[in-house]
Parts: structure tokens; C-alpha cells; sequence
């Protein structure tokens, strides 16, 4: 009887707990994360369209295509879902072109990139309201890639170089950046360092030595062997993440960054995610307050040179839209959420004018404010609960992602 009573207690004080946590989430939308309800309506009313059941389509379109060693999803039956729910929304098409691509079957590709053009050149949306931005142009949907130079962020201390790159049969690019500071006594760091051509490489090394190469999140590995034969007398470091990681574990690394331990104390902060997948470490060079980034942010604006197509793509099905944000599956990688919001706490008392991410451009454009505290600071509004609340909503919405999710778990 006792312990019937205690029992039924505990689970009277969960209910009440979950059902505070759901109404303090009321007015939070769940595919914008950080946004407001309203402010995911008024990209609906942008778009044309409820945006909700869009979001859950292609995030499964998205996923299955780009991920399917972890994430099982029948291609065909999505397609049909999404494009009888959204026959008239042309980026619903766009999608569709995105992934009949990455299959390689061009013929089917090309054909909703047509429906999809057709669908928005009939529109009569303003300008600033229009998501026109999201069409690829000629030269992205036909795999040329934007020339590669090396860009001055803050003269003589910080550059950047971006470097365009492809999976599968698509020739759709992605764009990742490097950071390149100069540290006072002289010597580069190259944080997430990428390949670049030679004549790019040689105009780095014009501006000093680099000695050292540092990798900043598990899940980036593509270009550290090629990096590593350009700049051979570079250490590398990267994340304890990397040697658990199957594409990184059997790369060499001179170390990796420790919490607590930073590479250049006094010069450059750093401030480790332990609690999230990613193991992702953010930087503060002080002398110039920017912030250095990896996958944490992205970044999505209309009008801004940066993007590519795939980057604006697979940003807007996963929440960002003229703005810095965090992607919205990222709730769901947050293992041990405390840790992840004590960490966003302590970055956000930085000193910062600048954010720098590795798939988008310098943030802010020119005339505008920072951005950290908005794309960051609700995650400090958060408690446990409200993050469960977060992570049932995600999965409510994707149940078979829910199961291929905890397989990969088990599996580490």
C-alpha cells in the first residue's frame, strides 16, 4: 500500500513537472529553433503554406539520402507523401531535384528543378518576403564550384578560405571554411583547415609559419590528411571525439584539445561542448573578439556570398532562414544538456563583434549587430525537462528516427 502510494506519487510530481516544462515550451516553436511560434507563422506565411508537416517530409528526405548508413528511410514513399501534401510549393520540388540528383538520376532531377522554377516564377511575392534565394543558379546546378581566394576578415590577423566539395553522384557542392589567424608571436593556426589549390597555399604561407592545424568537432575529418601534406610542419589537434569517430581514427594527430587546457592561454579562449555529439570546441581570439566556429551555427541569408545551394537547402528544411542559428536535429545530440547550457553560458559573457562558422559567411554583415546571443542565449532559458520536451517533439515527428538513433548510440 505504501509503496503504491510513493510510486504514485512520483509519477503525479513527473506529470506536473512535464506539464510545466510543456507550457513554458508553448509559444517555442520546435522546427526553428530558437524562434518563436510566431515567428515560424510568419515564415509559413512567406512560404505560402504550414510549413510543419514540410519540415517533417524533407528533414526524412534530407537524412535518408545524405546519412542511410544510419537512418533507414524508403526514398520513393516520401517523395509521393511530400509532393501530394505540397504540390503547389516550389520548394517542396526543390527537394525533390536535390535528392533525384544525389541519386544520380538526372533526367528526374532536372525535371523538378523545372516544376520547381515554374511553380515560383508564378509567384508574386516581394522581394524581401520572396525565398527565391533557395533555386540554385546555373553554375551550382550544373557543379561549378565559386573561385577560391583567400579573404580578409580582420587585416593582418584573421582570413579565411573556403573550400567546395561533393558526396555521392551529385556534383552539388558544399562549402566548409577555414579560419586563419595570426597569433602575436607571429605563427598561423588554421582552425578547421581544408584542402586548397597551391596557389592559395603559397599565399598563406607568405603570411607566416603555420604550426598548427586544429580540428575543433569529431564529426569534420574530409581534409586532414590533405591539409597535413601542405603544411608538413604543422601540429595537428583535434577532438578525443576523432579517435572514436570511424573516418577519423586511424588519421594521425599530435593531440587534442583538452578542457581547461587551452592551446594559447590568454590569446585564444576555448570553450568545450563535452556534453554534445559534436565534442565540439569554440574559439575566442581576444585581439580581434571573434568567435570561431564549426557546426554549432549555421548560417542562412539571402544575398550573401557564402552559401551554396546544398547549404541553403539543407539549412531552410532544418530551420534557418535569414538568420544564424542552430540546426533543429541538434536537441536530440545533446547528451548531457547541463553541461551543454553551462558551456553556452560562459561563451556568452565573451567579448564578441564577429562569428565566424565554417559553412556560411563572416556573421554579421556589414551594419548589423552580433548574432551569438540570439542563435544562443534561449538554450539558457532551458531546463532538463523542457530539453526531454524538445527531444519528444523531434521524435514525434520522425519515429523512425527515434530507432536508427539509438542504434547508432549502442553502437558508439
Amino acid at each position: 500500500m505504501v509503496g503504491g502510494l510513493i510510486v504514485g506519487g512520483i509519477a503525479l510530481v513527473c506529470v506536473i513537472f512535464w506539464m510545466r516544462a510543456r507550457y513554458r515550451m508553448r509559444d517555442r516553436s520546435r522546427y526553428l529553433l530558437g524562434e518563436t511560434r510566431r515567428d515560424e507563422a510568419a515564415l509559413s506565411v512567406r512560404a505560402g503554406v504550414d510549413l510543419e508537416r514540410f519540415f517533417i517530409l524533407s528533414q526524412r528526405l534530407l537524412w535518408g539520402q545524405t546519412q542511410p548508413d544510419l537512418f533507414t528511410v524508403d526514398l520513393d514513399a516520401v517523395i509521393a507523401e511530400l509532393l501530394g501534401e505540397y504540390p503547389d510549393f516550389f520548394v517542396a520540388h526543390l527537394v525533390v531535384a536535390f535528392i533525384r540528383r544525389e541519386q544520380g538520376e538526372d533526367e528526374l532531377a532536372d525535371e523538378a528543378l523545372a516544376r520547381a522554377r515554374a511553380i515560383e516564377a508564378k509567384l508574386d511575392t516581394p522581394p524581401e518576403l520572396s525565398l527565391r534565394h533557395l533555386l540554385p543558379t546555373e553554375d551550382e546546378w550544373a557543379g561549378i564550384p565559386p573561385k577560391v581566394s583567400l579573404q580578409v576578415v580582420v587585416p593582418g590577423v584573421v582570413w579565411r578560405v573556403p573550400a567546395y566539395f561533393v558526396h555521392g553522384k551529385a556534383p552539388l557542392h558544399e562549402v566548409s571554411n577555414a579560419t586563419i589567424v595570426r597569433r602575436r608571436d607571429g605563427g598561423l593556426v588554421i582552425y578547421n583547415p581544408v584542402d586548397v589549390p597551391l596557389e592559395i597555399r603559397d599565399q598563406i604561407l607568405e603570411l607566416g609559419e603555420v604550426t598548427h592545424l586544429v580540428i575543433a568537432t569529431k564529426f569534420h575529418n574530409h581534409f586532414i590528411s590533405a591539409t597535413q601534406k601542405l603544411f608538413p610542419g604543422a601540429k595537428t589537434y583535434g577532438v578525443r571525439g576523432h579517435l572514436k569517430n570511424p573516418p577519423s581514427k586511424d588519421l594521425h594527430f599530435d593531440g587534442f584539445l583538452r578542457e581547461g587546457e587551452p592551446l594559447f592561454p590568454g590569446e585564444i579562449d576555448e570553450f568545450a561542448f563535452g556534453g554534445h555529439e559534436f565534442e565540439e570546441v569554440v574559439m575566442i581570439h581576444r585581439d580581434t573578439r571573434t568567435a570561431i566556429l564549426h557546426d554549432l551555427l549555421v548560417s542562412n541569408r539571402a544575398g550573401l556570398e557564402g552559401h551554396t545551394f546544398w547549404i541553403r537547402l539543407y539549412s531552410f528544411c532544418w530551420g534557418i532562414d535569414e538568420r544564424v542559428g542552430v540546426l533543429s536535429y541538434q536537441v536530440i545530440l545533446w547528451t548531457k544538456f547541463l553541461s551543454v547550457r553551462r558551456t553556452v553560458r560562459a561563451l556568452l559573457l565573451a567579448d564578441v563583434e564577429r562569428v565566424l562558422v565554417a559553412h556560411g559567411p563572416v556573421v554579421p554583415a556589414p551594419g548589423e549587430s552580433p548574432q551569438l546571443h540570439r542563435a544562443l542565449g534561449w538554450v539558457c532559458e532551458l531546463g532538463p525537462i523542457e530539453h526531454l520536451v524538445l527531444i519528444r517533439d523531434f521524435f514525434g515527428g520522425q519515429p523512425g528516427f527515434f530507432r536508427d538513433f539509438i542504434r547508432y548510440m549502442i553502437r558508439g
